[in-house]
Protein backbone atom coordinates (compact mmCIF):
# COMPACT_ATOMS: atom_id res chain seq x y z
CA UNK A 1 0.00 0.00 0.00
CA UNK A 2 2.93 2.37 0.65
CA UNK A 3 4.24 1.94 -2.90
CA UNK A 4 0.87 2.86 -4.39
CA UNK A 5 0.67 6.04 -2.32
CA UNK A 6 4.25 6.99 -3.23
CA UNK A 7 3.54 6.42 -6.95
CA UNK A 8 0.48 8.64 -6.72
CA UNK A 9 2.49 11.37 -4.98
CA UNK A 10 5.16 11.21 -7.69
CA UNK A 11 2.51 11.48 -10.42
CA UNK A 12 0.95 14.49 -8.70
CA UNK A 13 4.35 16.14 -8.27
CA UNK A 14 5.21 15.56 -11.93
CA UNK A 15 1.83 16.95 -13.02
CA UNK A 16 2.31 20.07 -10.85
CA UNK A 17 5.80 20.62 -12.28
CA UNK A 18 4.46 20.29 -15.83
CA UNK A 19 1.67 22.79 -15.08
CA UNK A 20 4.22 25.24 -13.62
CA UNK A 21 6.39 24.86 -16.71
CA UNK A 22 3.44 25.54 -19.02
CA UNK A 23 2.43 28.57 -16.94
CA UNK A 24 5.98 30.00 -17.13
CA UNK A 25 6.02 29.51 -20.91
CA UNK A 26 2.64 31.21 -21.24
CA UNK A 27 3.79 34.16 -19.12
CA UNK A 28 6.98 34.50 -21.18
CA UNK A 29 4.92 34.51 -24.38
CA UNK A 30 2.65 37.22 -22.98
CA UNK A 31 5.67 39.37 -22.08
CA UNK A 32 7.30 38.99 -25.50
CA UNK A 33 6.62 41.40 -28.32
CA UNK A 34 6.59 38.74 -31.05
CA UNK A 35 2.85 39.04 -31.63
CA UNK A 36 3.06 42.81 -31.89
CA UNK A 37 5.97 43.11 -34.28
CA UNK A 38 4.45 41.31 -37.28
CA UNK A 39 5.45 42.89 -40.57
CA UNK A 40 2.06 42.12 -42.18
CA UNK A 41 0.38 44.37 -39.62
CA UNK A 42 2.79 47.27 -40.13
CA UNK A 43 2.21 50.22 -42.45
CA UNK A 44 4.96 52.25 -44.06
CA UNK A 45 4.81 55.95 -44.83
CA UNK A 46 4.78 55.10 -48.56
CA UNK A 47 1.72 52.91 -48.10
CA UNK A 48 -0.07 55.67 -46.21
CA UNK A 49 0.79 58.22 -48.90
CA UNK A 50 -0.53 55.86 -51.59
CA UNK A 51 -3.96 55.71 -49.93
CA UNK A 52 -4.36 59.48 -50.34
CA UNK A 53 -5.32 59.79 -46.69
CA UNK A 54 -3.64 62.30 -44.44
CA UNK A 55 -1.51 61.01 -41.59
CA UNK A 56 -4.04 62.46 -39.17
CA UNK A 57 -6.85 60.42 -40.77
CA UNK A 58 -4.74 57.29 -40.55
CA UNK A 59 -3.98 57.94 -36.89
CA UNK A 60 -7.67 58.50 -36.17
CA UNK A 61 -8.51 55.22 -37.90
CA UNK A 62 -5.84 53.52 -35.82
CA UNK A 63 -7.78 54.11 -32.63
Amino acid sequence: MGKRKRKQQLKEKKRREEMQKLEKEREAEIRSYEDLMVSEKMTSNKQIAATSKSFQEVEEDFM
